[in-house]
């Protein structure tokens, strides 16, 4: 069990070092004047300096807007979505309305000519004034 728990411990940590060089450096201003100073005292510099910390603003700068761009297009579309579904709802409950009328009207044109029926086979009555 010790030795399977080393040789997991190992493989992560060998993987995680291997990646060390990927990860790309937060540089900003602060860090490239260390890397600055350090550059020209020792001679050794890390991975921030002033190039990279201007093409990094410039990408998150770039970044930024196209989140508020996105952001912007998002809500538009949500009111676009709004306005259809909102429509939606209305024309249906036109629909319905109208629907409800025609079945209204259809069902007392049904009693009415039921109505017609009844009085069509009813025997008719008639008064006769006799003369005397």
């Amino acid at each position: 069990m010790r030795l399977s728990t080393f040789v997991v411990s190992l493989a992560l940590a060998v993987s995680s070092s291997s990646f060390a060089g990927i990860i790309k450096p937060d540089c900003d201003a602060s860090k490239a004047a260390k890397n600055a100073a350090l550059e020209s005292t020792v001679g050794v510099s890390g991975r921030c300096d002033a190039e990279k910390t201007a093409k990094q603003a410039k990408n998150e700068a770039a970044d930024n807007i196209n989140d508020h761009v996105d952001n912007a297009k998002d809500a538009a579309n949500d009111k676009v979505d709004n306005v259809k579904s909102s429509t939606a709802d209305k024309v249906q409950g036109t629909k319905d309305a109208v629907s409800d009328t025609k079945n209204d009207v259809t069902e007392k044109a049904s009693q009415a000519s039921d109505k017609a029926e009844q009085f069509k086979d009813a025997p008719v009555k008639t008064v006769v004034e006799g003369s005397n």
